[in-house]
């Protein structure tokens, strides 16, 4: 659960880090996908084309966010050890 809860965590915007660097570009693909997919399937083109791009690209963001959320833990423990 605690892989989870990093992985949401680092979506958001984190005090050590700042914002996902990913999520416009992830929100981009995912909207091509969804065109690419309702031009040649319409409504059923474009679910497909939103699952295609949401299990191709979200595990790759899912990873960048799990990182995020463990390397704002790291400084946020290397800032109160200084202090």
């Amino acid at each position: 659960m605690r892989i989870i809860r990093d992985m949401l965590r680092g979506t958001r915007t984190l005090p050590h880090v700042g914002n996902h660097p990913g999520t416009y570009c992830l929100l981009w693909l995912i909207g091509f996908g969804v065109l690419a997919g309702a031009k040649s399937g319409g409504l059923a083109g474009a679910l497909a084309g939103l699952a295609v791009m949401s299990f191709g690209v979200g595990p790759i963001y899912l990873w960048g966010a799990y990182d995020r959320a463990r390397l704002s833990d790291a400084l946020e423990e290397r800032e109160v050890s200084s202090k």
